[in-house]
């Protein structure tokens, strides 16, 4: 499976650390960009106070990195590589991943999740940090998850660098530095489309 990771322009040394390792950084939760990000409803009724505690201790367990299922989205371009001055890389997934690491593909939903007691189960902490609301449906989000935070891991095998439409010079530099040419693409815009082409 190929997945994508945008990165901005203004982390250089973060892009030659991925490229020169193909280890990538397992944020907290609390890092990452959506306010609503891990929050969840509950009826106070149907939840002890040490279930509830249990599903933030949960939470707190987790180190994460997300991807996107696809490298077109013009928008995720913008958002996340810097207005296009940056690059996304695409990885194959099913080679050299760490055995640490497991996928979750995003759900996306109208609401926050609710956290209901239906046949004696409750939502876990991944099943509530794999959901968010649907305004982040464009993203095609794919989430990496591995136990314990601020850890560098291998979430495949890198298979490819998109250049941004506008990539800045030691971004470029950094890219042909570790990246061999049949590996690195050059973003155009497909003006019928409002894609990427790669």
């Amino acid at each position: 499976m190929k997945i994508y990771k945008y990165m901005s322009c203004n982390y250089p040394q973060r892009i030659n650390e991925i490229l020169s390792g193909s280890v990538f950084y397992f944020a907290d939760w609390r890092e990452l960009n959506d306010p609503m990000e891990g929050y969840f409803h509950y009826y106070d009724a149907d939840h002890s106070p040490d279930e509830l505690r249990k599903i933030v201790q949960g939470k707190d367990a987790y180190g994460i990195c997300c991807f996107s299922m696809n490298s077109d989205e013009i928008l995720m371009w913008a958002h996340y590589a810097s207005n296009h001055k940056g690059i996304c890389i695409e990885i194959d997934a099913d080679m050299e991943r760490s055995p640490e690491v497991t996928l979750e593909p995003i759900k996306y939903q109208p609401k926050i999740p609710w956290v209901k007691q239906r046949n004696g189960k409750i939502r876990d902490a991944k099943d509530i940090l794999s959901r968010k609301i649907k305004k982040w449906k464009y993203e095609q989000e794919i989430r990496a998850f591995c136990e314990g935070k601020y850890r560098k891991l291998r979430v495949g095998r890198i298979t490819n660098v998109i250049l941004g439409l506008r990539v800045d010079g030691e971004v470029r530099r950094i890219v042909h530095q570790h990246i061999e040419n049949p590996l690195i693409a050059e973003a155009r815009l497909d003006f019928e489309t409002n894609k990427i082409e790669c």
